[in-house]
């Protein structure tokens, strides 16, 4: 290697670890994560190490270091400068990621492909300014199909990462017929069940050539689906314990129901193409026909550690909300209780002791409260005054009668003689 193309190389990798990192990725985005594109990622606070891309025929894999973000998008740049075509070069490539839960993420990849390397990245010389909107630039807004899994490492098996299959997939099918991408190879007599295993499906092959196969047991787990108009597509897990050649850790299926058919087209890695549908495919996809529907099921589960730790807060506080509920009941009865018992003795001694001196002063003054009735005189109406008697005003004389005198006839006499006399 020339010289000043090793020192150039060597202070342009000095210049760019002493600046460092100028953002973060989320703090979940820690440790390893799988994603559908690329394999195996490590993530620390601003770094993702070990990312494949084939840069020249002796580098197939970069380090690069978060360098800009806005929302949810991250400009991300190798921490190497790369000798490619005699020049000293940057590789960018921008990211917007959006999280699913605690263990799935998915991206969208915002760079767009270097036809030179087939990859998608920004290639510019070292040490040339260059612009979040110069890297990203790929016309937004992007295919929604075009979406990229990345899931925690582990978690896939645990189940948090899983997700439901559609209910496209969430059947049983006794013909299936399998293509490549141009219809030019068939292969027939196939089967295909997604209901005996939850949040998984199993196709099973009859002898197929390897170029109609992405799996060797045929066995995937579901990670994560979207529908568009009337296609759904769901990036899934292949379980082969290993995977080379023509078989992939991930794929996309892109499914389309038509009466008690249904059509699926499969893509290795991510639905790359925003033409992909349920008919139609680019190579090296393969189309399926699934045909004599047996049994229909659906599971309903979004996957990802968040969604469970919603289920046990909310079950805690109705748990909790129950138990105080419980208890205000049972304690109001019991205070009921206590009353009851206690009224009931109560009754129990008053009846069976003798009536105090006490009592019976206070059962006189009780009785002397009670209202009592006017009189009745002969001759006069029973009337009840509102009016309350004054004890202070005396009651008015009765006045004389005026009676006339009466006297005896002799005596009447006598005294008319004496007057005449």
């Amino acid at each position: 290697m020339d010289i000043n193309i090793f020192l150039s190389l060597l202070t342009t990798t000095v210049l760019i670890r002493k600046i460092g990192a100028a953002c973060t990725f989320p703090d979940e985005l820690r440790g390893t994560w799988v994603s559908s594109h690329k394999g195996a990622l490590s993530f620390n606070d601003s770094l993702i190490t070990e990312y494949p891309i084939q840069m020249s025929a002796v580098v197939s894999a970069l380090d690069f270091n978060c360098h800009e973000s806005s929302g949810r998008t991250y400009l991300i740049k190798s921490t190497t400068a790369v000798i490619a075509f005699g020049q000293l070069i940057d590789a960018y490539i921008c990211l917007d990621l959006y999280r699913v839960s605690a263990t799935k993420y998915k991206y969208f990849i915002g760079t767009t492909v270097d036809s030179s390397i087939n990859d998608y990245v920004k290639g510019v010389m070292t040490q040339t300014n260059i612009s979040m909107s110069d890297a990203c630039n790929r016309a937004t807004p992007y295919a929604a199909n075009t979406f990229i899994t990345l899931v925690k490492d582990g978690e896939i098996y645990t189940g948090s990462a899983q997700a439901s299959c559609p209910s496209d997939l969430s059947a049983v099918y006794s013909t299936v017929v399998i293509k490549n991408s141009d219809d030019t190879t068939t292969c027939s007599g196939n089967s295909y069940d997604g209901c005996s295993q939850k949040l998984s499906f199993k196709s099973t092959y009859q002898a197929c050539a390897t170029s109609l196969v992405f799996s060797g047991s045929g066995d995937f787990y579901c990670l994560h689906s979207e529908t568009i108009g009337d296609v759904t597509y769901t990036i899934v897990w292949n379980n082969d314990t290993t995977v080379s050649g023509t078989t992939y850790r991930s794929t996309c299926l892109a499914t389309q129901t038509s009466g008690s058919v249904l059509y699926a087209t499969e893509y290795p890695e991510f639905c790359r193409y925003s033409n992909q549908t349920g008919s139609s495919v680019m190579s090296p996809g393969i189309k399926y026909t699934m045909s004599s529907q047996s049994q229909t099921c659906v599971i309903n589960k979004t996957g990802g550690q968040s969604g469970f730790y919603y289920f046990l807060i909310v079950l805690g506080i109705l748990l909790v909300a129950g138990a105080v509920f419980l208890g205000v009941v049972l304690y109001m009865k019991y205070k009921n209780k206590i009353r009851m018992m206690e009224l009931d003795v109560y009754t129990k001694e008053s009846k069976s002791r003798p009536t105090t001196s006490k009592e019976e002063d206070q059962s006189k003054k009780t009785s002397d409260l009670t209202p009592k009735l006017p009189p009745i005189f002969p001759n006069k109406p029973l009337i009840q005054s509102n009016e309350t008697e004054n004890p202070e005003t005396p009651e008015p004389e009765p006045k004389p009668a005026n009676v006339e005198r009466i006297y005896p006839e002799d005596e009447g006499q006598a005294t008319a003689e004496n007057h005449c006399h």
